[in-house]
């Protein structure tokens, strides 16, 4: 897969964001996260055809936590809350980067002991939020400048900003350690 520099997180409940999401191009990668109160199947039956639009327009794509189904419907990854152990069992991670050499293991971080975490399961890609306030979370105070830069340098992993982030804003915090940025709103406010 090639280097993504810019990840949709993708709300299959909302027409905006699904009006955003028919409009992405193959160098936008999509983030599919069960937000509601549906179980992972009914999800999955949720965004199914959205999916197979990925696979044939060839947009990599991160499904929420489970691995099984991430083999099973081809996805590019998982990705997980750092809080959630099943999703982060070691050894069915290992089967799973057996079976999908190219698996890519995502989670945001929104502090020092999510990055620990993070750093001591050797994950592959991970999101530092919120940077900026958000529509989408209003109740998030966002990381002080020095703290997100801090974050930026304590792992090794592929890092994206999350949170509140607009081409213009993006400037002010893009750093050598920052592959690119994940968003919501960024891709629903370009979709027009």
């Amino acid at each position: 897969m090639k280097s993504i520099k810019k990840w949709f997180f993708f709300n299959p409940f909302n027409n905006t964001s699904i009006i955003a999401f028919n409009k992405l191009t193959n160098d936008v990668g999509v983030i599919f996260l069960n937000r509601s109160k549906k179980s992972e199947n009914q999800f999955i039956e949720i965004i199914r055809d959205f999916m197979i639009s990925c696979i044939q327009k060839k947009i990599p794509f991160l499904i929420n936590s489970s691995m099984l189904l991430a083999i099973k419907y081809n996805a590019n990854g998982i990705f997980v809350d750092l809080n959630n152990e099943q999703a982060l069992n070691s050894k069915r991670r290992l089967i799973f980067k057996k079976k999908r050499k190219k698996l890519i293991v995502a989670s945001v971080i929104h502090n020092y002991s999510e990055m620990n975490i993070f750093n001591s399961l050797r994950l592959d890609m991970a999101f530092i939020s919120p940077v900026f306030k958000t529509k989408t979370h209003r109740k998030m105070n966002p990381l002080s400048r020095f703290r997100f830069f801090d974050l930026c340098k304590k792992t090794k992993s592929n890092l994206y900003a999350l949170g509140g982030i607009d081409t213009k804003n993006f400037k002010k915090i893009k750093n050598k350690f920052l592959n690119g940025f994940g968003a919501i709103n960024y891709f629903i406010n370009n979709s027009h």
